[in-house]
């Protein structure tokens, strides 16, 4: 299913926001393009931004005392390729832990289960997208989701 930006937005910033009981201003959205687009199974998107933004709400409010979550989307300027990144101001994640953070069971908090990294990631290349981590400059992290390349959406589709 294609899903453009505004689509997304009920799915992936409202409900969150409602759901994890944070204040309006907690979450910052923004848009390189207002028709930006990206083909992939609507649950797993779900899915995938609700288990990036529970896991910026437990890490960054346990350090940034005020929690804030950024969801932006655009194109890649080196492929054309959507994405969709979520981000936050919290800790990070340890350079030696990098490897490790998409691993079943491998968890940074007590009490996790080491699972929402590594459901995230199986479901997004189930939809043909990669999802990365990048330490954000200033401190904290960031997720990115690079979906399909748009131009074989319909060329998949004329061979089925």
């Amino acid at each position: 299913m294609c899903l453009s930006w505004i689509d997304w937005r009920w799915s992936l910033v409202v409900e969150p926001r409602q759901e994890l009981e944070l204040y309006e201003g907690a979450v910052a959205v923004t848009s390189a393009s207002a028709d930006v687009e990206a083909e992939m199974d609507p649950t797993h998107l779900h899915q995938i931004v609700w288990n990036l933004c529970d896991n910026a709400v437990k890490y960054a409010s346990a350090t940034a005392g005020a929690i804030a979550v950024e969801l932006s989307c655009g194109y890649l300027e080196t492929s054309g390729r959507p994405f969709l990144e979520v981000a936050d101001r919290g800790p990070g994640v340890q350079p030696g832990s990098v490897d490790e953070i998409f691993e079943p069971f491998f968890t940074g908090q007590p009490g996790g289960t080491g699972l929402g990294l590594y459901i995230s990631r199986e479901l997004a290349e189930r939809n043909g997208a990669t999802l990365r981590y990048h330490a954000r400059p200033g401190g904290g992290s960031q997720f990115r989701v690079v979906f399909a390349d748009p131009s074989r959406w319909h060329s998949n589709e004329e061979t089925l």
